[in-house]
């Protein structure tokens, strides 16, 4: 089993960087990754999309807008 560090001191950390984004790996298996990804009030990330898997989010603090195709080349929905 991963070990998992304490989420709060992440977030706290990330939160003083100057970058607009950070990424933390927290924990990795061969069929799971959780990561923490710190974004910047505004900031939002290029569409892009990761084949053959699945990906789960946890807001927890502020709010997130997730755009999404159903298919490849269909149009990108939010």
């Amino acid at each position: 089993m991963p070990v998992v560090t304490r989420v709060s001191t992440l977030i706290e950390s990330k939160s003083k960087e100057v970058k607009p984004r950070a990424f933390q790996r927290m924990g990795r298996e061969s069929d799971l990754m959780l990561a923490l990804n710190y974004f910047v009030p505004g900031y939002h990330n290029e569409f892009h999309h990761h084949y053959g898997t699945s990906q789960s989010f946890l807001v927890m603090k502020g709010e997130l807008t997730l755009r999404t195709r159903k298919s490849v080349g269909a149009p990108v929905e939010e």
